[in-house]
């Protein structure tokens, strides 16, 4: 028993519990689940180091491949500048190829990708997220989108550039 009155606390939830001072019963279950959660989130660096590989693929692709461009905002570094990219996530334009060819034949190599969202992939129009940041119908069905993990690594870029870039020469020769 305490010898503070009640009236001097002030609630941080309300509610009518605990002579208003407590809001309710905590979801306890709900807690352990987020606790467990947590255990199986990446750690800071291990997004950094996501976040460097994925800035390294983007260079391999550029510097391999003519005509890449960037959809979205510019890459940065995760610790110096303000970071508005998921750190796993590179959408890249390359002009004069269709994605949907491109997809196919790194999916017939075990390579995933994608030319939009996950949650629109059975939609055959353009990506209207690629369309809300300024990309024409022709950019947009030219652009793919690739996820990396924490095992993605500077080899696997490098991986990865040589089976690109050879299908985007056969995909353009093949339009001439």
């Amino acid at each position: 028993y305490s010898s503070v009155p009640f009236d001097d606390f002030s609630p941080v939830v309300f509610g009518h519990q605990e002579h208003g001072l407590v809001g309710g019963t905590e979801n306890t279950l709900s807690i352990g689940a987020f606790g467990e959660a947590v255990k199986y989130m990446p750690t800071f660096m291990e997004m950094v180091c996501v976040l460097d590989n994925r800035n390294y693929l983007y260079d391999e692709l550029k510097s391999n491949i003519s005509n890449v461009f960037l959809n979205g905002p510019e890459l940065k570094d995760w610790l110096n500048e303000k970071n508005t990219r998921l750190p796993n996530n590179l959408n890249i334009l390359i002009d004069d190829v269709q994605n949907d060819t491109l997809i196919q034949l790194l999916d017939s190599m075990g390579i995933y990708c994608s030319g939009g969202s996950a949650c629109n992939s059975h939609v055959l129009a353009p990506s209207y997220v690629l369309k809300e940041i300024g990309l024409n119908d022709k950019q947009a069905n030219s652009s793919i989108r690739l996820s990396i993990d924490a095992d993605f690594d500077p080899g696997a870029s490098i991986l990865l550039r040589n089976r690109i870039a050879p299908l985007v020469d056969l995909i353009r020769q093949s339009k001439q």
